[in-house]
């Protein structure tokens, strides 16, 4: 396949950037994983509350403190994070289209217009990374149809689930905190879906670097083997094309 044409666009390594954001997710999941535990500790305390246990002032603003600063940092990962994988991705997309692959479903602009759209960015973001994860797959180079036939791994989809599903209880914890007159007992409880939403935020951004990681070192292969500067020292089957490449792409 001839990929010095100019109407193909040029490929650029995706290495530097994925190495940053795989750091910064890797981050955003200790944060995330701290800011569960004290949530467990804000539950403890507003049981203790409501078993008529005194809390002292000191606590209270100690509670406080530290809540709006895990607030902070968590609101500052995330949209760093964010717009750090909205440009990897984007970058990535056009990466597909250097290796001479054709008849992409979303175009470029969707690797960024997907996230912005309501209720088109619960789903858009998922097709596109499942798109880039597809065409990137090293065994996919016979054809620029090839990759139609590769299988995304079941990892791909549970980590945006995952993710969606995390940004579903934060925005219904905090609901249950805004409404007037708010309980005790409500505040028990948003405490601990906001737990919940910790602990599968933490999981999310895990999965997240394997998602990044593991489409990157996919389009650094494929790429070495269209330009012939891989080793090729078996012929790879026909069949394989369509097997789970998530193995072959992390390593």
């Amino acid at each position: 396949m001839d990929h010095s044409g100019s109407f193909l666009p040029r490929y650029l390594s995706s290495r530097t950037m994925t190495f940053c954001l795989s750091a910064l997710l890797l981050i955003t999941a200790a944060t995330f994983s701290v800011s569960a535990g004290f949530e467990i500790s804000e539950v403890q305390l507003l049981v203790g509350a409501l078993g008529e246990n005194k809390v002292s002032t000191i606590d209270r603003h100690a509670h406080g403190l530290m809540r709006n600063s895990l607030a902070a940092a968590r609101v500052g990962l995330v949209c760093a994070s964010a717009l750090l994988f909205g440009c990897w991705l984007y970058r990535s997309r056009i990466n597909g289209r250097a290796f001479g692959s054709r008849r992409f479903q979303y175009p470029r602009k969707w690797a960024l217009l997907g996230f912005v759209i309501p209720l088109l960015n619960l789903i858009r973001p998922l097709q596109v990374v499942s798109e880039v994860w597809r065409v990137s797959d090293p065994r996919s180079t016979e054809n620029p149809f090839d990759w139609k036939m590769v299988v995304v791994p079941r990892f791909v989809p549970v980590w945006w689930w995952m993710l969606v599903g995390c940004a579903g209880f934060e925005w219904l914890a905090i609901a249950l905190t805004m409404t007037t007159g708010v309980t005790l007992g409500q505040l028990t409880i948003a405490r601990g879906i906001s737990v919940l939403a910790d602990l599968g935020a933490t999981l999310s951004a895990v999965l997240g670097c394997l998602v990044v990681s593991g489409i990157s070192t996919a389009q650094d292969q494929k790429w070495a083997i269209l330009s012939g500067t891989a080793v090729v020292t078996e012929a790879v089957p026909r069949s394989d094309a369509i097997r789970d490449p998530a193995i072959a792409a992390l390593l």
